[in-house]
């Protein structure tokens, strides 16, 4: 490895270590407010007007752009009360040292020394949730992941690639609405956020 080189890696990885953490219990509030803030952002972008996008309409740039914002938004604050969940329940979120394979772990089981501290994709968090929510008188699939699923998508649409389109469905909204407020009754409910 060139002087250059390893001087770039060595860069990199002081940033990564600066932002990068192991996450416990004591950082579910933390989580939350951050979700809260995201909440609020996505409705200052998603104002009445931008809510009325059709498909095939002819597309005002400031209004697509917002509506995009809105749904990053929206989708970052998911995953925030995600993990938060996660935490609550005594799971990890960070990965652990498992030969590449992301593993559900309970906090307290494995040495700090095999955690990572990057945390589990968004796409394994929503997957797995099922284990760690209460059982409870809902269909996972139905009333929780797909509303987690579609805010997933939005995100990652919208903050990867730009697709020229939109397509909104009537009850993308009601799905997202409905699958947080299960999880905020199940979990979340006694957050203090002070």
């Amino acid at each position: 490895m060139t002087n250059d080189r390893w001087h770039i890696e060595k860069f990199v990885n002081e940033r990564e270590n600066y932002y990068f953490k192991i996450f416990n219990q004591n950082d579910i509030k933390a989580f939350v407010k951050e979700a809260n803030s995201f909440i609020t952002l996505h409705n200052e972008f998603n104002t009445p007007e931008v809510k009325l996008i059709k498909t095939g309409q002819a597309l005002n740039k400031e209004k697509w752009f917002k509506n995009r914002c809105a749904r990053i938004s929206l989708g970052i604050a998911v995953e925030l009360l995600i993990k938060a969940t996660y935490l609550k329940q005594g799971y990890l979120i960070n990965k652990t040292k498992t030969n590449g394979k992301q593993k559900l772990c309970k906090i307290g089981t494995v040495l700090t020394s095999n955690l990572m501290k990057n945390t589990h994709d968004f796409k394994f968090l929503i997957t797995h949730l099922d284990m760690v929510l209460p059982t409870n008188e809902y269909d996972f699939d139905k009333d929780i992941r797909q509303g987690l699923e579609i805010a997933r998508i939005w995100r990652n649409v919208n903050a990867h690639v730009v697709i020229g389109k939109h397509i909104k469905y009537g009850g993308d909204y009601y799905s997202i609405t409905k699958a947080l407020g299960l999880i905020n009754n199940l979990v979340l409910h006694d957050v203090k956020l002070d």
